[in-house]
């Protein structure tokens, strides 16, 4: 009935998995029942720096998927002449091969971007944040499944067709607003300790080159001593 021979998809974990979701919403819908649209990315043969071209729009990798979020590469763009699988801000990606399990969404930054043939795309309704799927998505119960439903014996992938397989609850809203909320200060507290990182080397370099006084200075500057 399933299709699957192997003896690894029939474990009970993952039936007490799907129950436990059950009780949590016994409503509970498969991702091809809510999904707006899910698709596969593009190939693309040649890939440019940002700004060596005019009109150049950013690529999305599996590699660029990184803590819930998807962060733009500078020295992957391509022309996007000629394709036609490009994402929108709210989106959700997956990588279809090495990157399994790991779910980003797509910023305002990366709004029109290309998305490469080891990606797959999908849009939720607006009654489901994006963020706060996401981490739902990456969510080690979920992982487990995802990994129940790949197929591939040396390389598990994912493909539409078992993505769509997933189940996904409708989260109450007022828990969501909550999640999301919580979310994106992790994110801003993430960019900022990166900057206080560069910074931190920036003023080392200076120090090195010009010394500690210039340092210092530089610091100062920043306002953050």
């Amino acid at each position: 009935m399933t299709g699957r021979l192997d003896a690894e998809y029939y474990q009970p974990k993952y039936e007490e998995i799907e129950n436990s979701l059950k009780n949590y919403d016994n409503n509970l819908k498969k991702l091809s029942d809510i999904a707006q649209y899910i698709f596969t990315g593009e190939y693309s043969e040649e890939y440019f720096n940002m700004g060596d071209e005019p009109n150049l729009c950013y690529y999305i990798r599996g590699t660029d998927i990184v803590s819930g979020q998807v962060i733009k590469d500078e020295t992957h763009c391509v022309n996007p002449v000629g394709f036609n699988k490009f994402v929108s801000k709210g989106d959700l990606v997956t990588g279809r091969v090495g990157t399994l399990g790991n779910f980003g969404v797509v910023n305002e930054e990366l709004n029109g971007a290309l998305c490469s043939d080891n990606i797959l795309c999908f849009r939720l309704p607006c009654e489901y944040l994006p963020d706060v799927y996401s981490l739902y998505f990456n969510s080690p119960m979920i992982n487990e499944l995802i990994e129940r439903l790949a197929r591939g014996s040396v390389q598990q992938r994912l493909n539409q067709e078992t993505l769509r397989e997933i189940q996904v609850p409708l989260i109450n809203h007022a828990t969501q607003l909550e999640i999301s909320d919580k979310v994106q200060s992790s994110f801003k507290l993430r960019r900022q300790a990166e900057d206080l990182i560069n910074s931190a080397v920036r003023a080392v370099e200076i120090a090195i080159e010009d010394g500690e006084a210039a340092a210092e200075e530089y610091i100062k500057k920043l306002k953050i001593i």
